[in-house]
């Protein structure tokens, strides 16, 4: 009865593709697992990259594969439809993904797999901007991440709070860090992991500034948004920081489509903290991927996902 409940269950949730839900995705089926990540100067890209490997040479049957996407907007409609395995997203947006809110026109049937890492807003500037606060950025040209990314919504929520509007320029990471090399561009908002490969990079060549927000910017911001929760970009982390910059942050999500076979999704998840070094030798955000922080997702656990953290004890 319970197998036939939750079949029910998904059938209900996947209703308008119901031709994905129909169709378990079981690694036998599959035999290819692909990961929705972002750009390649982001974090989501090495991360979901690591995790392919991981899944590749730890379970049976599987070749899995890391894709460049548009990040957490497109990675929730293509997982949702079925066209990915697993997808990586800011908590907002895996939320709206799963319950049909703005930018979505409809609902997705996700479930979570893990709560990963937080990410961290950072408006950066060139030091010789001029530009001092985000108060300044007032009608300046700001890049705000590509259309299908979650930079943007969490740049507008930020913008909002402070009550300006700028000129808004769609461009990843990597685009707008060469932009702001040769000075066609007067700040870029980055949503990731701090430190940020795009962020290094462009303090290499060039003496930059991350925008702090004030306490007034920091409050308006969560109240409306309370997924949005405060942070710090501590000094010495780009060249050229000397002080903390306040900041919000924002979790980063593992998720799957409803359909995909429990066990599938159990061997993911072992897999994946069983072999937790592999990613933290690839980059520093994947040091705060622990079990017992993993459950706190804004959408239901994958019964695969929970399986794994009742073994590990993070739940009762």
């Amino acid at each position: 009865m319970a197998t036939t409940t939750k079949a029910l269950k998904r059938l209900t949730g996947a209703f308008g593709i119901a031709v994905v839900a129909l169709v378990p995705l079981t690694a036998s089926a599959q035999e290819r697992i692909t990961i929705g990540t972002g750009s390649t100067g982001g974090v989501y890209y090495p991360l979901g990259g690591g995790m392919a490997e991981i899944f590749s040479k730890t379970i049976d049957g599987v070749s899995a594969s890391a894709e460049v996407t548009g990040a957490s907007i497109e990675n929730s409609r293509r997982v949702g439809s079925g066209e990915m395995t697993l997808g990586i997203g800011n908590a907002n947006t895996v939320y709206f993904a799963k319950n049909g809110e703005k930018p979505f026109r409809q609902a997705w049937p996700l479930e979570a797999v893990a709560a990963l890492y937080p990410s961290t807003i950072q408006i950066i500037v060139r030091s010789d901007s001029g530009i001092e606060t985000v108060a300044d950025l007032e009608g300046k040209r700001v890049a705000v991440g590509p259309p299908g990314g979650s930079t943007r919504v969490m740049a507008d929520a930020v913008f909002e709070g402070a009550g300006i509007d700028v000129q808004r320029e769609y461009l990843d990471f990597t685009e707008a860090t060469e932009a702001l090399k040769d000075r066609n561009l007067d700040a870029s908002v980055v949503l990731a992991a701090f430190p940020t490969p795009t962020v290094i990079d462009l303090a290499t060549t060039a003496d930059i500034k991350v925008l702090p927000l004030d306490e007034d910017v920091l409050t308006k911001t969560h109240e409306k948004y309370p997924y949005y929760i405060a942070g710090t970009i501590p000094a010495g982390t780009y060249d050229g920081q000397d002080g903390d910059v306040a900041t919000l942050n924002i979790w980063n999500i593992l998720f799957v489509n409803e359909a995909t076979d429990d066990d599938l999704v159990y061997q993911m998840t072992k897999a994946l903290f069983e072999n937790i070094a592999e990613l933290q030798a690839i980059h520093p955000a994947a040091k705060q991927i622990q079990p017992e922080t993993a459950i706190e997702t804004p959408i239901a656990l994958s019964p695969g996902a929970e399986r794994y953290y009742r073994e590990a004890g993070a739940l009762d």
